[in-house]
């Protein structure tokens, strides 16, 4: 039977993770858990994400879910999942707050318009 962890170290755990792997998580994952922290072995991580991928959902976050069970129960598993979703959503509110307020300015919008431009001729056949 594995250790106990409390929610709040789970969470934390997790959120750092969230944070370190904006757009990708995985490798994060197996190093923070496996390598750093020692909660699961290699051999366990690579299971649970086989199973993650079997199972309807991202791989990544049904592993999540998995690790933050077996570690703390059902709040294990909400803490886990609110820690690697909790970064990444602060952040997109917060470009999200500072573009709503920020986008009438000039250099934003020409800012924007070159990327949008060098987006289309890097997709131009």
């Amino acid at each position: 039977m594995p250790e106990t962890r409390s929610a709040r170290e789970i969470f934390l755990t997790f959120a750092r993770i969230g944070a370190s792997g904006f757009g990708g998580v995985n490798y994060w994952v197996r190093r923070i858990l496996v390598q750093e922290k020692r909660w699961i072995t290699d051999r366990e991580y690579l299971e649970g994400l086989a199973l993650g991928q079997i199972i309807p959902g991202p791989n990544v976050y049904n592993l999540t879910v998995m690790i933050g069970y077996r570690f703390g129960g059902v709040r294990g598993a909400f803490a886990a999942v609110g820690g690697l979703l909790g970064v990444p959503l602060a952040v997109l509110l917060l470009l999200g707050l500072l573009y709503s307020r920020y986008s009438a300015l000039p250099v934003l919008q020409h800012a924007l318009a070159g990327m949008d431009r060098s987006q289309s001729a890097a997709s131009a056949p």
